[in-house]
């Protein structure tokens, strides 16, 4: 009982329409060009520090809070990110995701969440049987 209405609470009255989410899929872009596919700045400022960390890091809340909605819901994964998977994977992973969607997808009225959790889907799908069950994060 407490799950679900930890779950209730966090997701509030119901999906977003586009406009109640906090970065679009554009915004997103723009964060994570600030980042090379090594993980460095690409240039020497604060704002591009600043579009770093708010790449990484809100890549890696949607990660956390997708595990969380299914450990909360008991729901067999949809994703199963391997072990010591990296957070510049990751971020890697998206950008060339959305590199790969630009004219198929309107990023401006995407949630960033969704571009997250689909390019994640995709470059990480789960096996019916995995022999690597214990390396899987979730």
């Amino acid at each position: 009982m407490f799950k679900l209405i930890l779950i209730v609470a966090l997701v509030g009255q119901g999906p977003a329409t586009g406009k109640e989410m906090f970065f679009s899929a554009n915004e997103l872009k723009h964060y994570c060009n600030s980042i090379t596919y090594t993980g460095e700045v690409r240039s020497e400022t604060q704002k591009a520090a600043a579009d770093v960390l708010s790449c990484t890091e809100y890549i890696k809340g949607i990660v956390d809070a997708f595990g969380f909605a299914i450990w909360a819901t008991n729901d067999n994964p949809t994703i199963c990110i391997p072990r010591g998977t990296t957070a510049i994977s990751l971020v890697n992973i998206v950008k060339y995701f959305m590199y790969q969607n630009l004219k198929k997808w309107d990023f401006s009225e995407t949630p960033a969440a969704a571009v997250v959790v689909v390019s994640l889907a995709d470059a990480f799908p789960c096996e019916e049987t995995s022999p690597f069950e214990d390396d899987i994060i979730w």
